[in-house]
């Protein structure tokens, strides 16, 4: 023997006897560094030692995702060798984790949490499946449940509103999840996508403490049970989900953060609960919809919030006794009529005498550049801040940079900074910083350019303006000092820079 094939050796036994060390550790320690791998590394785990092996069979976290049905076909196969050969791997699949659950039940293993994702599937009849699949789950009291669903699921399928968005645009069945999940006494988290809910009796998730729905379809009078069934409900999303105009959050108690976006039929919307801290709404309306006659109403009553983020149309808003710290505003602006600033800059004033710090954002800039009309007659929202960031969500939008400042020093007279920038693909950022002359009291006369009173107007008191840029086409910060009578048009020169603004940025 040669003394490399002797060290290979030495450096084999030391290996094997470091995992014999880790064998003998106890299971819940091997249950704690299963925790930390993929599903591959850990069922690969069960050919080290029978004390591995036993630590899968006991695991209590079992996650089928997409890593695990990768080797499924998404689609249907016009040959029939492949579409046989798709056929017999998902039927094993599917036996696996029918099998998997079994074992954990006769072990009666209770389960941390089960996650079924089969969205990408797109194969149908699998409905009986999900259902098995579920009541196992339920049978081992499942904490933390997650399913993702496929469409065509179930000879159990059912269509949403005749005329009305569907849950999925391709195709308006869904699955119906079984009754006994909303009446479960184990399930702490519950999150699901794509499917159903309907309920012939009251709701009943007495340990619930996170729920996330997306594309889902559930009633007004579903929604009203399932609130009323989690009392002790912590987190609350829904996201693409239909079925239910109103939603009132009153009552709940422990509620901390609730998250709605893109929920189309949403007419009214009410939060009352004292311990929340985070609110994040984003309402989407049909382009169909005349946004004029479309009538929605949101009524915050929550004295603990200190975070709040909205993003859509111009609403009613109603908000009682509270101070934010940070509010992120994004107003789509679907129109240039003027009563729609109007109504825009109310929220904005609104929002100010309860938030310690505001943020906004616009697609392109637009929401900033308020019409000279309106400057004449209405005061300006913002007084006392010193700094405002505003971003650019579009991506390959053309920026009116320059009159977006200039909308921006209108909103909130007098700003120190103001920061402009873009996260997408060709992000970019402009930080501007202002000196202003020392007389900044307006002394008589009248404002030609803005109802400024009792501010001075910013176009004429501006002493000096420090420009940094940064994108991801510039190495470093490249960094500009304006100042005399014709500031302005420098910041026009800014146009010259060799960055990425020639598609990005319009001064």
């Amino acid at each position: 023997m040669n003394r490399e094939s002797g060290d290979d050796i030495v450096i084999m036994e030391e290996v094997l006897s470091s995992m014999d060390r880790i064998s003998n550790l106890p299971e819940p320690i091997l249950h704690c560094i299963l925790s930390f791998l993929s599903f591959k590394q850990v069922v690969q785990t069960t050919v080290l030692s029978q004390a591995w092996e036993r630590a899968w069979r006991t695991f209590p976290i079992l996650e089928f995702g997409k890593t695990f049905f990768n080797q499924v076909p998404s689609v249907s196969c016009n040959n029939k060798i492949e579409a046989q050969l798709g056929d017999e791997k998902l039927s094993r699949a599917l036996n696996y984790v029918e099998g998997t659950l079994r074992t954990r039940r006769r072990e009666m293993i209770r389960l941390d949490k089960f996650t079924l994702d089969l969205y990408e599937l797109r194969v149908k009849e699998l409905g009986p499946f999900v259902d098995r699949c579920i009541f196992s789950a339920l049978e081992s009291d499942v904490k933390e449940l997650k399913l993702a669903l496929p469409f065509h699921t179930s000879a159990r399928v059912v269509d949403t509103r005749p005329g009305m968005p569907s849950v999925d645009a391709r195709n308006k069945r869904c699955y119906n999840l079984p009754q006994e999940v909303l009446c479960s006494k184990s399930i702490q988290v519950l999150a699901l996508s794509c499917c159903k809910l309907q309920s012939l009796r009251s709701v009943k998730l007495s340990s619930l403490k996170k729920l996330c729905l997306t594309s889902v379809y559930a009633a007004d009078l579903v929604l009203e049970s399932l609130v009323d069934g989690c009392p002790l409900i912590e987190h609350l999303s829904l996201v693409n989900c239909l079925g239910f105009n109103t939603l009132d959050l009153s009552g709940l108690t422990k509620l901390n953060e609730f998250k709605v976006r893109n929920c189309l039929e949403v007419l009214w919307l009410s939060i009352q609960a004292l311990n929340v801290k985070t609110v994040s709404i984003q309402l989407s309306l049909p382009c169909e919809i005349n946004v004029a006659s479309w009538l929605i109403e949101v009524k915050i009553e929550a004295p603990n919030l200190s975070i709040f983020r909205y993003e859509g149309d111009v609403v009613s808003f109603s908000i009682g006794a509270m101070t934010l710290l940070e509010t992120h505003l994004n107003f789509d602006k679907n129109n240039s009529d003027i009563d729609w600033y109007s109504e825009y800059i109310g929220l904005l004033a609104m929002f100010h005498n309860v938030s310690k710090g505001v943020n906004l954002e616009s697609y392109k800039g637009e929401n900033a550049d308020i019409p000279e009309d309106l400057r004449q007659i209405q005061s300006s929202p913002f007084y006392g801040y010193n700094n405002l960031d505003f971003v650019i969500t579009g991506t390959r939008v053309r920026v009116a940079i320059k009159n977006t400042i200039d909308g921006l020093l209108w909103i909130s007279p007098h700003l120190r900074t103001v920061t402009i920038k873009s996260f997408y693909l060709n992000w970019f950022s402009f930080k501007f910083e202002f000196s202003y002359k020392k007389q900044a009291v307006y002394e008589g006369g009248i404002a030609q350019c803005c109802k400024s009173r009792p501010i001075s107007c910013w176009r004429q008191c501006i002493e000096e303006v420090v420009v940094e840029y940064t994108s991801n086409c510039v190495n470093n910060v490249k960094r500009y000092i304006f100042n005399g009578e014709d500031i302005w048009e420098k910041i026009d020169w800014l146009a010259d820079l060799d960055t990425s603004l020639a598609w990005s940025v319009e001064l």
